[in-house]
């Protein structure tokens, strides 16, 4: 006699608040500083940082340890909206 598996449990739908976040830091050991390093005249922060807005998914944090990157990191957000 063939075997039944119960049937899944559904669970109840829950709301989802994503929150997208960016690490970036100036000691990266491959490529000092390659948050800043420029793409097409522009920081790599900022096109990281213009894809996590565009997505549109919820809030976008950038977690540094440098205060190039959180200026840079501003400026864009400012200029971006």
């Amino acid at each position: 006699m063939a075997r039944r598996h119960p049937a899944p449990m559904r669970q109840a739908a829950t709301a989802v608040n994503p929150i997208i976040f960016i690490p970036a830091r100036l000691g990266s050991t491959r490529l000092p500083g390659k948050a800043l390093a420029l793409i097409s005249g522009k920081p790599m922060i900022a096109h990281v940082l213009a894809r996590g807005m565009e997505a549109d998914l919820g809030p976008v944090v950038v977690a540094t340890d440098a205060r190039e990157i959180a200026d840079r990191a501003t400026t864009r957000v400012a200029n971006f909206r």
